[in-house]
Formats: C-alpha cells, structure tokens, sequence
C-alpha cells in the first residue's frame, strides 16, 4: 500500500509539474531593464497560444504572414506595423478603425451603465486607455496600481478599460483575475477578451500592452511593457492633446550656440536654451535652491528639459513641483532662477516657452513634446537624460 501510494504521489506531481511547463512554456520572460517600476520591468513575450513574431528587440508586425502565429490575423494596413521597437517604447500605429466587440464586464456596471457593453459603443465621447493584462502576468500586477492612480486623475476625461487575455494564453482565467483585481483595488472596467479572433484583429504579441484610442476609434499609440505612473501620465496628455506632440507648435525656436565645456558662458535668452556650459551635470528633479544656468544648460545638452520660476512666490513653486511630481523627474530639472524675463519658463535645447502666468496645460505639453528628444547628445545611449534615474 505504502509503494501504491508513494507512486499515486509521484504521479500527481508528475502531473503538476507538466501542466505548469505546458503554461510556462507559452510565454518567455524578457529583461527590458531602465527601472520602470523599482530596480526592472519584465515583458511576457507570448510565443504558444499568442505565437507571432518576437518583440525582443525588434519589429513586431500586426499584420503576420499566414501560418505564423495564432495573431497573425488580417492585414491591418497593407504591411507591417512595428509595436515596439525595442520593447517598453510607444509607437504611433496607421491602423484602420478598431474590431468592434463584446465586454462582458468583471467590473464597471456603474461606470458604463450596463454588465455587458459593446467596445464600439463606448467611442464617440472619451479616448479610451485599453490595457491588456493576466492574473498570472507579475508584470501586469506591478502596473496595474500605476493604471490605476492615473485612471482617478483622468477618469472625468479619459475612459480605462483592462482586457484580460489570460485564458488564451495559459496566464491565468477570469475567476483568478476577478481576485486580482478586487486585490489590487482596481476601480477602472475590466472584462475577458470574448474570443481569440478579436485577439488576431489587435494584435496583441505581448504582455502587458496598453492601446491608446482616440474618440473616433483610431489607434494613437501603442505601449508595449510595463509602464509607470509618469510615462502613462505623458501618454494620456498625448492623447488629450496630440496636436501638442508637434514641436513646431509648442515654444519658440531660439538660435543654437556653441556647447562647449569651457567659458564664456553668455547666452541670448534668460533664462538660457544652449550654450557654454560647465563639464558636470545639475541634479534632475526639483531643486529648492537656484538653478546654476552653466550646469543645467549642460543637462539640456543631453536631452533635458528645465522649468524656471520666479524665486519668492511660495503657490508658484508648488504649482510646480505638483507638475514635476505629476510628470516624474527623469530628464526634467526644476528649480527657482532670478535672472530671467519671464515668471515661469520651460526651456529645452533651442526651445524656450516663456510664461509670465503659471499655464499647466502648456507646461505639460512642452515636457511631452521635448523631453528626452532635443539637444546633441539626447540621442547618445552613453550619456543621454534618459539614462539617468
């Protein structure tokens, strides 16, 4: 008896262990790295249920050979369409209008009047945030409180839906994300993807992903990996505002001079937009004390962007540290200047927006537009902004 039973045992575990390698084995952990949300972000490549090309470092297209994956799906534009390119990055995607669907919601009854909606009904009014997550995806449990956060902030806004793709994949079901997300206390709509042809229609070939739509129902952009409060807070005003991403549109342009590590350090606006600069950097983030203009313009040099405020006026400079807060630190400085012509300024390397009433809604659109993109060393992977914390 005591044999029959130890093998019985052996079995089941047996059983156990290759029901977990047949999940596990569908899906493939990926490094992006940059500290998104602590010390590392991970991405949930899917490669079984969800096959299609890999987005580990290249392009992805929506639009897959036949035969190449269960999301290999219809053409969505005539050729392919990169989702991310690498990883962790948004990209403007030329789709045509979104596969309407049905949400059979877990949650969010009160919010959209109905426990079973259709997707298309709900465009027409808001931009909507549609992220696709599993109960058994620890990087979709690590953004979710992020999603969420930003959903309280926007929600008069912007509409956030999560669709949980989990039973397609072998990442979980819906009893599991229904916990996870009563959990994490998750108030936005949440509903299971119907079926895997609405999948093939999105092509989803990653976890988590994160759409961002417009009213009419086109695509704006697309995330692809773990994201955090400050980047999906940039996102969103990307979407309430896309024409703000136009450069030519936010600021002035003001005449570049020499960057050189070395004196005289005179530059034609005040605050400055480039120049001679001193060889160390200034800290990113909020300084209580006044800016040094011969650091930070070399910040800017690297891709940073800088608000200057009037030094003395206590409600100015926490208007400002709510935006910096709001937007996040990284390749932002911020800090009191006395001299300069304007009561508020924003600066990036050739670009000046000149405030004498705090305005948030150009500030935010100014970061966007700028931040991590201009200056001649914003694109070098060795020294630019972005590679600070």
């Amino acid at each position: 008896m005591a044999s029959k039973s130890k093998r019985a045992s052996t079995t089941r575990r047996q059983r156990r262990s290759t029901q977990s390698a047949g999940i596990w084995a569908r899906g493939r952990w990926w490094l992006i790295g940059g500290g998104v949300v602590g010390a590392i972000a991970l991405l949930v490549v899917l490669t079984g249920v969800l096959s299609g090309p890999e987005a580990s470092g290249g392009e992805v297209p929506i639009a897959s050979p036949p035969g190449s994956g269960v999301l290999s799906g219809p053409e969505a534009s005539g050729g392919e369409v990169p989702i991310a390119s690498p990883p962790g990055s948004s990209v403007a995607l030329p789709l045509s209008d979104l596969p309407d669907f049905t949400l059979a919601l877990y949650q969010g009854r009160d919010i959209l009047g109905a426990s079973e909606v259709q997707f298309a009904s709900l465009l027409g009014n808001k931009p909507i945030v549609l992220n696709y997550f599993a109960s058994n995806c620890p990087p979709c449990e690590a953004e979710m409180p992020e999603l969420e956060q930003v959903w309280r902030k926007y929600k008069d806004r912007v509409l956030f839906v999560g669709l949980d793709i989990g039973r397609f994949a072998g990442f979980g079901g819906p009893q599991a994300s229904k916990q996870l997300l009563t959990k994490l206390g998750i108030t936005y709509p949440a509903a299971p993807a119907p079926n895997i042809e609405t999948l093939q229609k999105l092509g989803i070939k990653a976890l988590p992903s994160t759409d961002f739509i417009t009213p009419d129902g086109k695509m704006h952009k697309r995330w692809v990996g773990i994201l955090n409060k400050a980047k999906l807070t940039e996102l969103v005003e990307s979407l309430l505002n896309p024409d703000a991403s136009r450069r030519s549109e936010v600021g002035q342009a003001v005449p570049v001079l020499t960057a050189l590590h070395a004196p005289p350090y005179s530059y034609n606006t005040r605050p400055p937009t480039s120049g001679n600069h001193l060889a160390a950097l200034g800290p990113y983030g909020i300084s209580a004390t006044p800016l040094q203009a011969e650091l930070v313009v070399h910040n800017m040099e690297h891709g940073a962007v800088v608000i200057w405020y009037q030094p003395g006026d206590v409600d100015l400079a926490d208007q400002v540290r709510r935006v910096v807060r709001e937007l996040g630190g990284r390749c932002l400085v911020a800090g009191p200047y006395y001299d300069m012509d304007y009561k508020v300024a924003v600066t990036a390397w050739g670009r000046l927006l000149g405030l004498n009433t705090f305005d948030t809604d150009s500030i935010r659109a100014f970061v966007v537009a700028y931040r991590g993109k201009l200056g001649p060393e914003a694109d070098d992977a060795r020294v630019s902004c972005k590679v600070y914390p």
